[in-house]
């Protein structure tokens, strides 16, 4: 049985400019990996940490007196007499989701009673990628779209600027910084991978616990991956399904010592042509991007 304790978590939050096109002044080589979650090469990334270790996930606690030796028992809520587990069912749901074409929509809870807005669509099969995202709350509200066609990269703040193009061939392996992972921009396999447990709550719902801290690129919020979270321990989520097998939405909570950054991603439109195409006009990204 699952135990938990307190998550108690401190949010750090840092920003950095956008990226410069052609002769801009270029921002400090420091600062470029340090983005903004509302254009998305400015990701924003909240390093939330635990202050209080969560123990482990499944055979932490004894049975209750008198329970010890009581025989065999029904079914555990993500267990199934016949069929797939809970887990099983779900991690199948969200591979064949991201093995297809999908929209997806997120509202997301930020530091700082700021609220974050993302919209977009990802197409595995024809390497298409495109999210607009909004950030309200606070002093320093920010948007921006990226659009995403095989190995090239297209950014700008709104729809009144410039779209900067980045040849994401030119990007070196090592510059971690500027590379994009067009296996998984959305986030949704990572997020699979983490997952710790899972039980039925209805025919096509589901709630379980996933390890938010991973290694790697971030994978939350789902659609426009952009905090990374050092964290002991596991969060909840939340997601369903429809009768064909997709996942129709998936809900995560972080929790920090101020409050609960609740995230939620809804995704539609499986199988369907995204639309994406590249922008007609364009400028190129300056130089050292590619140094």
């Amino acid at each position: 049985m699952s135990t938990k304790s307190n998550r108690n978590k401190r949010v750090r939050k840092i920003f950095a400019p956008a990226p410069a096109a052609g002769n801009r002044a270029a921002p400090s080589r420091v600062s470029m990996h340090l983005h903004s979650w509302g254009n998305f090469l400015k990701l924003r990334r909240l390093l939330l940490t635990t202050t209080i270790t969560l123990l482990a996930t499944t055979g932490c606690t004894p049975p209750p007196p008198g329970k010890a030796n009581s025989g065999p028992s029904a079914p555990a809520a993500g267990q199934s007499p016949s069929g797939p587990s809970a887990k099983e069912e779900l991690l199948a749901a969200l591979r064949k989701t991201h093995a297809a074409a999908y929209t997806f929509k997120v509202q997301a809870d930020l530091p700082d009673s700021k609220h974050g807005k993302a919209s977009g669509a990802f197409d595995p099969k024809r390497v298409l990628y495109s999210v607009t995202t909004k950030e309200s709350g606070g002093k320093d509200p920010d948007s921006g779209q990226r659009v995403v066609v095989g190995k090239d990269s297209f950014t700008r703040g709104d729809s009144n600027d410039e779209w900067v193009h980045l040849d994401l061939r030119r990007i070196k392996p090592t510059n971690t910084l500027e590379s994009f992972d067009m296996k998984d921009p959305t986030g949704l396999a990572k997020f699979a991978s983490s997952i710790e447990s899972v039980e039925r709550t209805g025919p096509n719902t589901f709630r379980g616990e996933f390890t938010a801290m991973q290694t790697g690129d971030p994978f939350v919020p789902i659609g426009t991956p952009s905090i990374i979270v050092f964290s002991f321990g596991t969060s909840d989520f939340t997601a369903t399904t429809d009768g064909k097998g997709w996942v129709t939405s998936v809900a995560v909570e972080l929790k920090d010592e101020k409050a609960t950054l609740k995230m939620t991603t809804t995704l539609g439109s499986h199988g369907k042509p995204t639309g994406i195409a590249k922008p007609k006009h364009y400028g190129e990204a300056a130089d050292f991007y590619y140094d």
